[in-house]
């Protein structure tokens, strides 16, 4: 199980990235979950978490306390490793349209991340390459798609390793099977679904949406949207 904060995170004023907590592989016993649930929890009253709420202008001792949390199936990888290259997951982020590219124009960039194995080699600077995909959808043509498609070796991924002598699960760095280091990570028609996703979480959120994902067995785990905030960025000259 993976536990995730679920209270005083983003909004359309306030982006908490990186704030609160999340705590992966837990095992589905009331000893293990009760600890995890308190780091997170615990988490909310962090440094980081209130000085992100304090620059967006918001005073977090205005409201009332939100102190739930979130248990979501994990959708990763067995402890130590896939040795399949299908069993492994690819975790993505999504970013629905990019201001800084294309500023008040009335098309859009979507960019996608990502990568094998566990997804915080794509949120957190892990020293672990990426793909980069950008998805332009022009004025002239909405219904067509251009890929431009970056495709970097992916020799290593983050997956989950149990610790012999603590026995806690860490991630750590695993060798790619080479079948997959210099393959894409997505194809067109996959490339087309989370383009739609992104379309309808605009929708949704009314704006541009930066969102977590994961990909396994073909299928598509949301894990976590939450709007952009862009602030108008000034030229220096």
């Amino acid at each position: 199980i993976i536990v995730r904060s679920n209270g005083a995170e983003d909004s359309h004023q306030v982006s908490n990235a990186g704030g609160n907590v999340s705590v992966s592989y837990v095992l589905p016993k009331k000893k293990d979950l009760f600890r995890a649930i308190g780091r997170v929890v615990s988490s909310y009253f962090s440094a980081t978490s209130l000085q992100n709420r304090i620059d967006a202008g918001e005073n977090p001792f205005d409201d009332d306390l939100k102190l739930s949390v979130i248990l979501q199936e994990l959708v990763g990888e067995t402890v130590d490793g896939a040795s399949d290259s299908q069993l492994i997951p690819r975790s993505a982020v999504l970013f629905t349209n990019m201001p800084t590219y294309v500023g008040d124009e009335s098309f859009r960039v979507m960019r996608l991340s990502c990568t094998y194995g566990h997804g915080e080699a794509v949120v957190g600077d892990q020293g672990i390459p990426t793909d980069t995909i950008l998805m332009v959808q022009t004025e002239k043509r909405p219904g067509e798609i251009y890929v431009v498609y970056d495709n970097q070796e992916k020799s290593m991924r983050l997956a989950p390793q149990r610790n012999r002598f603590t026995g806690k699960i860490d991630l750590v760095k695993f060798e790619n099977p080479e079948v997959i280091v210099h393959e894409r990570l997505f194809d067109d028609a996959m490339i087309a679904r989370l383009f739609e996703l992104g379309l309808l979480a605009d929708r949704y959120f009314k704006g541009p949406t930066d969102i977590e994902l994961v990909v396994k067995d073909d299928m598509i785990h949301v894990v976590q949207a939450r709007p952009i905030i862009h602030t108008e960025q000034n030229p220096t000259y």
